[in-house]
């Protein structure tokens, strides 16, 4: 999600080494993210040598569909041999989960990303070497994933490889967390001790603590999200919520106000708005954000 440092990365690998088909890949794919698909389209051609043949298939697809050439695209995709490395199992998952990720119902999208799960999976096997990002996308698939991702396998891969490294630390409570909270949360807690600011470490114990009934502590983490993000909906929705579970229905018509306010139309402010207007007994302007 760092762009501008992984571009400065991939560029110091290929200056290491000129023929790391990974630097090139990861360059070319740093080119789609910032919406240069004619760059990535040129770079892929030009290093073509340092890539199988299979790698080089699915990022020149890529290139060709971000240009809109969908037929050229979808010939090369269809004439593309199988992948057999991991780089090129990584490149075909990357596209998986940018589609997973736009699509808009639940069901999809769990499906989606379960299957992403499995080609990482399959990468992670086909490296001759420990890869990060590897072991991390996978584990960032999985959180998406139902349980059939087999989450506790991914965190154990990735915590007796950087047992000591903290934003391993991070990714391991954040796949446990939908699964096993009571789990994920001393690993979050130590997360957040070694980023106080992490958005992501307090999101997920938030929630983790939360689904353990552990209210108050919740809210506290809640309510630094607001501090850090004043337009991070989520938490907003989540502060509303907790108030009026406690009682506090005008408090929470506050949260779910901001909610609102922070982005117009969310589902969870508008129908916690409503909720909370009725209770009040504000039954007209509770049927306009509840119907």
């Amino acid at each position: 999600g760092t762009i501008d440092e992984a571009n400065g990365r991939f560029t110091e690998a290929l200056a290491v080494d000129s023929a790391s088909g990974e630097a090139v890949a990861g360059l070319a794919l740093v080119r789609l993210r910032e919406k240069q698909p004619q760059a990535a389209l040129e770079l892929i051609e030009r290093a073509a040598s340092v890539l199988d043949d299979a790698t080089a298939a699915g990022l020149r697809a890529d290139a060709l569909a971000a240009l809109g050439r969908m037929e050229e695209s979808d010939r090369v995709r269809r004439e593309a041999p199988k992948p057999q490395s991991a780089l090129a199992f990584f490149v075909v998952a990357t596209r998986e989960m940018t589609i997973a990720h736009n699509l808009p119902n639940d069901e999809e999208k769990a499906t989606a990303f379960l299957h992403a799960t499995e080609t990482l999976r399959r990468a992670v096997l086909a490296s001759s070497r420990a890869r990060r990002v590897y072991h991390f996308e996978l584990a960032h698939a999985a959180g998406h994933a139902p349980k059939e991702a087999k989450h506790w396998e991914i965190v154990d891969g990735i915590e007796a490889n950087w047992p000591d490294l903290p934003g391993a630390v991070l990714v391991a409570g954040s796949t446990l967390a939908a699964v096993d909270p009571a789990a994920a949360i001393p690993r979050l807690e130590r997360a957040l001790k070694d980023d106080p600011k992490s958005k992501r470490a307090l999101s997920h114990l938030a929630n983790a603590l939360l689904d353990m009934n552990r209210k108050d502590e919740a809210e506290v983490l809640y309510a630094r999200q607001v501090e850090f993000d004043p337009k991070d909906v989520g938490p907003l929705a989540n502060l509303g919520r907790l108030r009026f579970e406690k009682g506090d229905v005008s408090g929470a018509l506050a949260w779910f106000e901001r909610a609102e306010a922070a982005a117009p139309g969310n589902l969870h402010a508008l129908i916690g708005k409503g909720i909370a207007l009725t209770h009040l007994g504000r039954q007209d302007e509770a049927i306009d954000y509840l119907s």
